[in-house]
């Protein structure tokens, strides 16, 4: 069996340092820059929960029975630099199983978007997709629940377009572990989803100062 170490960032599990160009991406009320679309009842913005602790909410994305539930912004070419590849994120809330999507689209750029689905029941879950295209026209971000159950709600909060490929982690390896919570003043869950041993995990601060570090085989966190 595979032996691997995981380095954690105890504060951010993404990096935060590429401009983003989605307006009120953390969804600060009211969020009237996101427009729904195919929208099933209650679908809105929600000042209940929050992937972060900074007085912003999330949007809940409610199925209406089609696959098609989604938000959307329309971001001005104006604002965006020319590139070749893009970097989309969001985190993602809602019950295991249930399908999720980001697609961007303009009139030159038609880019199907990438499903993701999601792994654990109510928790954050990081997803990150790198587009190829390039801002010519005007950009519709779109985030979609898909799922054709009625009443199906999943929640998005910090979105966020980025110039180039951001990804946090390389080599198409971001998600072979499952973390959860995201926010925790007590345990910390780490899965393999590969069926690897975790052998060691490592811990840094967002100023990437080492803070700890555990071999799994003799300590317990």
């Amino acid at each position: 069996m595979k032996k691997i170490t995981l380095i954690a960032f105890t504060i951010m599990f993404y990096s935060g340092f590429a401009q983003n160009y989605i307006p009120n991406a953390i969804f600060s009320s009211p969020a009237t820059e996101w427009v729904e679309m195919i929208a099933g009842t209650v679908m809105g913005f929600s000042a209940s929960d929050s992937h972060t602790a900074d007085g912003s909410g999330c949007y809940i994305v409610v199925s209406n029975g089609s696959f098609n539930s989604h938000i959307l912004q329309n971001i001005s070419s104006s604002t965006l630099p020319s590139g070749s590849t893009f970097t989309i994120k969001y985190w993602v809330k809602g019950a295991a199983s249930v399908k999720v999507q980001s697609r961007p689209f303009s009139d030159k750029n038609n880019v199907l978007g990438i499903t993701y689905t999601i792994q654990q029941d109510d928790t954050w879950e990081l997803v990150e997709e790198v587009y190829p295209f390039n801002p010519s026209a005007n950009i519709i971000v779109k985030f979609f629940n898909r799922i054709n159950v009625p009443g199906t709600t999943v929640k998005f909060d910090d979105v966020s377009l980025e110039l180039g490929n951001t990804l946090s982690v390389k080599n198409n390896e971001k998600n072979i572990f499952s973390v959860y919570p995201t926010v925790t003043s007590d345990y910390l869950t780490i899965k393999s989803k590969t069926g690897s041993q975790i052998d060691n995990v490592e811990f840094y601060s967002i100023t990437c100062q080492k803070v700890r570090a555990l071999n799994l085989s003799k300590d317990k966190a």
